[in-house]
């Protein structure tokens, strides 16, 4: 790994001047790593960089921050979406039942 591509693509992440290329480029390069204690290294650099003095957050809750992001072995849950597509099908039929129903009890004329 490009200790230095990495740092570069990680500020150019930081300051929002990242392309989907290299965005996906940084993404490969930090699954890449073997060297766990190089990268985070350069995780904390960038992390000590950009944390200007003027945030509100607390220095230990900074800490706190940053070892989170660090934790690979941590499970974020994801929200599933509902799918209403099986509703909406279920609707339609009752729709349509109910109309086949009420064109057979009209009375003929």
């Amino acid at each position: 790994m490009s200790q230095q591509r990495l740092q570069d693509l990680l500020d150019k992440l930081l300051t929002d001047d990242c392309t989907a290329a290299e965005k996906q480029e940084l993404f490969q390069l930090i699954e890449s790593v073997e060297d766990d204690p190089q990268l985070q290294e350069v995780l904390e650099g960038a992390w000590m960089r950009y944390h200007q003095p003027g945030h509100v957050v607390a220095e230990d809750r900074s800490a706190a921050i940053l070892k989170n992001i660090l934790n690979e072995n941590q499970v974020v849950p994801l929200r599933r979406k509902r799918k209403l597509w099986p509703y909406m099908a279920a609707a339609s039929v009752v729709v349509l039942i109910g109309l086949g129903i009420y064109r057979l009890s009209l009375p003929t004329a």
